[in-house]
């Protein structure tokens, strides 16, 4: 009677269950190592299962994001890719039953929001009723729930990779399922998810497709909205092409006006994940820029990745 639990006994619960978790994750990244990286997501799929029924998806996100950071020099011969095993734990926690709104949220922002995305493709595998009216699927998320609203984009860009799913990888079909969204915000985010899916696929779930040589004649051929937003990722898709930051920045110079500025701040967004925010990584790369306007862009677009991916808007 009148006896008290320590207050520190909670602490180390909690040590002792994120201990535990963070184990058996990464006895299942170790065994599913071998093989094709596709091999690899689809063994992690089947074995995250049973982890995410008695876990929380923020606690395996958590940890996951926490492996990924401790093991970033062995890299489990380079397939533990925060984002790409993100998506395979949202898409799998719509599978085992957990609702879209409640996962997106305990996804949060780690790993690049990979989490979200394959959330809201797995929900589209689920019901494909809803591939006619997809800005349902958002719909949690049309009030900003959080600084800065970053749910309702990560939300719409996970339609986009459930769309290319779904259509098998055609780009135009895709497409098409994006103009269903009810704002150009939307389709924006829809269309990069699209690209991502096709030509990055980040789980390697299938082969990815391949841009031709000259990405802007490609961008410039499909429809003009799809059009402007292809043209504005273009030297991001060229680094990840062929890690040659001079190709990346010339094919932002050929393009004109505000659409130049943008495709170098794209590129510096992407090199905040790319770089995993390492400030003098991301410097040194922006920095390789050919004049003190695309520099300063492509800086900016770090600084806006910096922000969207905390909670608090920190830098």
């Amino acid at each position: 009677l009148g006896f008290a639990w320590p207050a520190t006994i909670g602490k180390y619960i909690s040590s002792y269950r994120n201990q535990k978790l963070g184990g058996e994750i990464l006895d299942i990244l170790k065994g599913c190592s071998s093989g094709s990286p596709a091999h690899s997501y689809l063994c992690f799929k089947e074995k995250i299962k049973p982890v995410l029924k008695s876990n929380s998806v923020s606690a395996v996100m958590g940890t996951l994001e926490s492996l990924s950071t401790e093991t970033e020099t062995s890299d489990f011969s380079g397939r533990i890719i925060c984002h790409s095993y993100g998506h395979v734990v949202g898409e799998t926690a719509i599978e085992v039953g957990k609702e879209l709104g409640d996962v997106i949220v305990e996804c949060g922002r780690s790993c690049g929001f990979g989490c979200s995305h394959g959330a809201a493709l797995g929900l589209l595998k689920k019901d494909k009723s809803l591939i006619e009216n997809p800005s349902k699927v958002c719909d949690r998320f049309d009030a900003k729930t959080s600084f800065p609203g970053q749910e309702l984009t990560a939300c719409q860009h996970g339609l986009g990779h459930g769309f290319a799913e779904i259509e098998g990888f055609d780009l135009l079909g895709s497409l098409g399922h994006c103009d269903k969204l009810l704002t150009e915000r939307g389709k924006i985010e829809c269309a990069t998810g699209v690209f991502m899916e096709i030509f990055d696929a980040p789980t390697e779930s299938h082969e990815r497709g391949q841009f031709p040589e000259d990405i802007l004649s490609f961008c410039k051929d499909l429809p003009e909205f799809y059009s402007v937003v292809c043209m504005r990722n273009s030297g991001a898709q060229e680094f990840k092409r062929s890690n040659d930051l001079e190709r990346a920045f010339a094919t932002c110079s050929r393009l004109e006006g505000d659409l130049a500025k943008e495709c170098s701040e794209s590129m510096g967004a992407d090199f905040h994940f790319f770089f995993k925010g390492e400030v003098n990584s991301i410097l040194n790369s922006c920095g390789e820029g050919p004049d003190d306007e695309v520099v300063g862009g492509c800086i900016n677009g770090a600084i806006f990745s910096s922000l969207v991916s905390d909670p608090e808007g920190a830098h």
